[in-house]
């Protein structure tokens, strides 16, 4: 036998479960403690086991979910190891995470002062920087207390496109200097552009100091 119903106020304890549920898999599946989720909304039809009281719910996740906002899950009802029902369960969840945020404000183009705040996310959106990736630049007016994010920042340059460069070109064992001029910002140990002075070539290569770009192995 199976027991139809609809998780709400009519249905209280199935919805506490239901959560329960929810919560440790979100806690498992994102290494955050378990009182730093929230599930926001539930709202589903709900098929369960003849005696509730000994079914176990399982819940499984679609790869890649972030577990914010809107969240596609797939709960399995268990009597056991007998499967009563299978739901697919779209709650919207919260976070409470610390994240990087602008300690003051900042004006595009100027260097951003980034602290840390605990913060409720609810949905996703551009994601926030890594502070280890920073220090970082202003794309747009940061707020004091607003969230650094990849759309409102980049990481600071280890060498400013323009800078005076020396360029070093491989091929076997020999070995071609020129110098040169960054085409761009540029980070170490990412690739990068120089053009050589003296022939006006751009060089693709990798910056491996902020004076110095590598090219062919």
């Amino acid at each position: 036998m199976i027991l139809l119903l609809t998780i709400g106020a009519a249905s209280a304890d199935t919805a506490e479960r239901l959560t329960a549920a929810i919560t440790t898999h979100v806690a498992q599946a994102t290494a955050t403690p378990a009182a730093d989720v929230e599930v926001l909304h539930l709202g589903a039809t709900w098929e369960s086991c003849a005696q509730p009281e000994r079914e176990t719910l399982q819940v499984v996740a679609r790869a890649g979910e972030d577990y914010l906002g809107p969240t596609d899950l797939r709960v399995t009802v268990l009597d056991g190891e007998q499967i009563c029902a299978s739901h697919s369960v779209k709650p919207r969840l919260a976070r409470w995470v610390s994240l990087p945020v602008a300690a003051e404000s900042a004006a595009p183009g100027s260097l951003i002062e980034a602290t840390t705040k605990r913060t409720r996310l609810d949905a996703t959106g551009s994601p926030p920087v890594r502070l280890e990736d920073g220090p970082f630049i202003a794309l747009t007016t940061l707020r004091s207390g607003e969230l650094i994010t990849t759309a409102r920042a980049r990481p600071q340059p280890d060498a400013d496109g323009g800078r005076p460069i020396l360029v070093e070109i491989r091929k076997g064992t020999m070995t071609i200097r020129c110098d040169g001029v960054l085409v761009g910002d540029a980070t170490i140990g990412q690739p990068a552009r120089a053009r050589c002075s003296t022939t006006g070539r751009v060089v693709l290569g990798t910056l491996t100091t902020p004076d110095h770009l590598v090219s062919g192995g």
